[in-house]
């Protein structure tokens, strides 16, 4: 859940609890534990309403550098051919 939080976040400037639970397609309470953690971690931040990444290149960088696996990948594909509709 957290890779897919921090690849829905380097895709927007910002989402709500809302957005990323419909497009997570998971229960708010398990993405609730999530975001409280990463927030926790300083790895995101709220701006108003939403969530955004705190430092979204170093965040790239090191998914650049630890490669996700191929099935996490397809799925990025599957959220970035849905945003470029």
């Amino acid at each position: 859940m957290p890779l897919y939080v921090a690849l829905m976040l380097l895709t927007r400037d910002a989402a709500t609890h809302g957005e990323l639970a419909r497009d997570a397609d998971v229960a708010p309470s398990t993405l609730s534990y999530h975001l409280d953690r990463m927030e926790r971690l300083g790895i995101l931040a709220r701006d108003e309403a939403a969530y955004v990444m705190r430092e979204p290149e170093r965040v790239a960088r090191i998914l650049y550098a630890y490669r996700p696996t191929q099935d996490l990948i397809d799925r990025f594909l599957d959220l970035w051919e849905d945003f470029t509709l």
